[in-house]
């Protein structure tokens, strides 16, 4: 825990772990309390989740027609990050 010792203008003495520290100002950031019962600002709500009750049909998963892959034209390859990667085909 921390314990303001002393404060200046520009200069802030604090004790922390019974050593005293010299702060300037400008490196400290302003305190936020999340649950503040002095707060003036009102407290919104988030809007109601609407359920639908009724289900859609979800239409069959599989080809009616099965698609034959075509060796001539071929998807590139992309990796996780979006990177297209092109094989050379003399490897291959």
């Amino acid at each position: 825990m921390m314990d303001l010792t002393s404060y200046s203008n520009k200069m802030i003495t604090i004790e922390k772990n019974g050593k005293q520290s010299t702060i300037n100002i400008d490196r400290l950031k302003s305190a936020f309390f999340e649950n503040s019962h002095h707060s003036s600002a009102p407290t919104i709500s988030p809007p109601p989740v609407v359920v639908p009750t009724s289900t859609k049909p979800v239409p069959d998963p599989s080809p009616s027609s099965p698609v034959s892959p075509t060796n001539s034209i071929s998807l590139p390859y992309v990796t996780s990050s979006g990177r297209r990667v092109r094989f050379n085909s003399r490897y291959l």
